[in-house]
C-alpha cells in the first residue's frame, strides 16, 4: 500500500492545492520482472534496475484543489521531457469498437489502442484498482501523453511520457482525445471541446 500524508503544498504558483490521504491499491508487485517465467536467478536478481519493466517516478505526488476539490497529478520536482511518470494501472475490461455500443465511461475507463479482438477492444478500467496516473486530468494543451509500450507481443501497458519540462507545483495533464466522457474544461487557448464547454455552460 502507498499512503500519501496529509500536509500543505509549499508551491507558490500551486497554492490551492494540498495533498490528501489517498490510498493507492498496492501493486508493488509490478516492480518485479514481469518475465520471471522465462528469465533465470540471474538476470531477477537486478530487480530495480530490469529494464524490462516501467518505473514510477516519484518527482509527481497526488493532490487536491482546495477550491473544486477536484485531484489531479502535481509535480514536486522539476520533470524533464520525455520521462516516464508511471503506468496507468487498472482491470481489463472488454470495449465494444462502435461507439454507440459502449456503456456510458463513468470514470477512469482507458481505451487501448492495441489488443485488439473482433469487435472489441481492451480497456483499462481504474475506477476500483488503479495508481496515481489515472489523477492525470486532461488538457487540449496537455504537457505528457499516453504512450502503449509494448514488451514483445504478449505484454502492452500504458504509461504517462512527459512532452516537455514540468516544473515544481504545475500540474501534470495528458489528452485523453476526441471521444471524451466528460466536459472538458481545460480553459486552454486551443481547446478543440469548446463547443460541449458552451452547451453545458450556456
Amino acid at each position: 500500500m502507498t499512503s500519501l500524508t496529509p500536509s500543505r503544498s509549499s508551491f507558490n504558483s500551486f497554492t490551492t492545492l494540498r495533498t490528501v490521504a489517498v490510498t493507492i491499491p498496492a501493486r508493488l508487485r509490478a516492480a518485479e520482472c514481469s518475465n520471471e517465467f522465462i528469465l533465470h536467478g540471474q538476470v531477477l536478481r537486478l530487480g530495480r534496475t530490469c529494464a524490462n519493466r516501467p518505473r514510477e517516478c516519484s518527482k509527481a505526488t497526488v493532490m487536491q484543489d482546495a477550491k473544486t476539490s477536484q485531484y489531479g497529478l502535481v509535480a514536486t520536482s522539476l520533470v524533464e521531457a520525455g520521462e516516464v511518470l508511471g503506468e496507468y494501472l487498472g482491470q481489463l475490461r472488454c470495449v465494444p469498437k462502435k461507439t454507440s455500443l459502449r456503456a456510458r465511461n463513468q470514470s477512469y475507463m482507458l481505451r487501448m489502442r492495441a489488443r485488439s479482438v473482433l469487435e472489441e477492444y481492451v480497456g483499462i478500467d481504474a475506477r476500483q484498482l488503479g495508481g496515481r496516473m489515472r489523477f492525470a486530468n486532461h488538457s487540449c494543451s496537455a504537457n505528457a501523453r499516453l504512450f502503449e509500450l509494448a514488451n514483445g507481443c504478449r505484454h502492452t501497458v500504458v504509461v504517462v511520457v512527459t512532452t516537455q519540462d514540468i516544473s515544481p507545483g504545475d500540474e501534470v495533464t495528458v489528452n485523453y482525445g476526441q471521444d471524451l466522457w466528460f466536459v472538458c474544461r481545460c480553459h486552454s487557448a486551443s481547446c478543440v471541446h469548446r463547443d460541449i464547454q458552451d452547451q453545458e455552460n450556456p
